[in-house]
This record gives C-alpha cells, structure tokens and sequence, in this order.
C-alpha cells in the first residue's frame, strides 16, 4: 500500500480512502483527512465561512450569486487555493456552517435545536417499543439519521441536508403516534 501511495497516477480521492488504513506514505509524509494528506484545508475554509458569517450574522448572505461573486470565484479558481475557491462557491464542507452563512445564525441554531429535539423523542419511542417489527424499522431509520448526520457534518452538501430534514420529519411524525396503534 505505501508503494501505492507513492505513485503519482493514484488519484486523489484513492489517497484519501487508503489514508484511513495507514498513516504515512512512503517518503514518511504523514497523512490526514482532509485532502488525503496532513493539511490546514477545513481550518482555511472555516475561516472564509465565519469571516462571511460575520458580515451578516443574523440574516446571513444569501444564495444569489451576483457579477462580483462570480468574478471572485474565477480569480480564486486561478490563482486561489482550493479552499478558498470552494468558500467563494458556497461549498463549506459542513452543512450547519453552510446554513449559518446562507441563511444567518438564529436559523443555524434553530436547525440544530430541532436535529437534536426530534431525534431524542424518537430514541425515546423505540426504546419503549414492544413491537419487533416499529423497533427493527426505527432503529434502521435512526441509524440512516446518524449516518446521515455524520456526511451533514464532514461533506455537507444540499443532498445531505435535504435527506436529514426528511428524516427529522418521519421521526417526528412516528413519535407522534400513540405506540398501541403500532402494534
């Protein structure tokens, strides 16, 4: 594996996968998961984010994307670092930071209460449950949510986003029901 990882054909994402088996490659460099390689990659983009944060904490930035945006993104794309390209296209890694930067930090923090409130109550109800076919089907649902949330918290795309609210909202709707009626 370390010859592999030597080579300069293997392509990036093949590093960063392998990076989780070994921690060095074979000239020593140690490696991390962020690019494949040990690196201040999510440390730089934070940065961008909360410096944006910044600019409009409380209602955020929005999600146009107006001349001088995209004039930024070009110029970064040339001459930036990647990081700071994905920052300028609104990619942040992580969704709830994405969030706090589109959309401000009170709706930040509202997602966030509600993905910890929902999820709770519905832990609550399948610890209760006597039915053997409502428990095998919510922990299944409860184990997609916590995978889910994991890809929220370290990729954080739309699709990440998307799918975590869908699944707040059917733990929500199921904890809601009275456990009888599920028998």
């Amino acid at each position: 594996i370390i010859v592999l990882l030597s080579l300069p054909e293997i392509p990036v994402g093949a590093k960063r996968v392998l990076s989780l088996i070994i921690e060095e490659d074979a000239e020593g460099q140690k490696m991390g998961g962020a690019l494949g390689w040990e690196d201040s990659f999510r440390g730089e983009l934070y940065g961008y984010a909360w410096n944006t944060i910044l600019e409009h904490p409380f209602i955020g930035s929005g999600f146009g994307l107006d001349v001088k945006e995209a004039i930024s993104i070009l110029s970064a794309r040339a001459g930036g670092t990647y990081a700071e390209f994905l920052a300028l296209s609104g990619s942040y890694h992580n969704s709830i930071i994405a969030f706090a930067v589109k959309l401000g930090i009170p709706c930040a923090l509202i997602f966030i209460i509600i993905s910890i409130i929902i999820p709770y109550r519905f832990y609550k109800l399948i610890s209760k449950a006597r039915s053997s076919d409502l428990r095998s089907c919510s922990i299944a649902i409860f184990a997609f949510w916590v995978a889910n949330t994991g890809m929220l918290l370290m990729n954080g795309g739309p699709h990440q986003f998307f799918i975590c609210m869908l699944l707040n909202g059917l733990m929500s709707s199921i904890s809601t029901l009275k456990l009888d009626e599920l028998k």
